[in-house]
């Protein structure tokens, strides 16, 4: 982490009552600041029945170019180096050996 965020962690850290994370990761950057009960994981989540769930999985394949019969592993973030994609990419390679009609797709932006 760099200074400035460390300096900023600090200041924020001072101001508030509570801070609410996303994930073990960001909570750790907190630790050691502030008592860790002034720390609330609260996990991402989708909320799934905002979504279309009667689409059949052919149709979406389809939209994506992809064969019915062809498996698929995913993720969707930012495309961050601690995320560890480069985990899924080699794991990918090592399973596709194994199971070729398997499809990786990693769905987000780079900030």
């Amino acid at each position: 982490m760099s200074a400035s965020a460390s300096f900023f962690d600090l200041i924020q850290s001072l101001l508030v009552s509570r801070i609410v994370v996303i994930s073990n990761a960001v909570a750790k950057r907190f630790k050691g600041l502030v008592r860790v009960n002034k720390i609330s994981l609260v996990y991402n989540g989708v909320d799934i029945n905002r979504y279309d769930q009667s689409i059949e999985s052919s149709t979406l394949k389809n939209k994506l170019g992809l064969k019915n019969d062809e498996m698929i592993v995913g993720t969707v973030g930012r495309f961050v180096q601690w995320k560890g994609y480069e985990y899924l990419i080699r794991a990918g390679k090592i399973i596709a050996e194994a199971i070729p009609n398997i499809k990786i797709i990693i769905v987000g932006i780079d900030y």
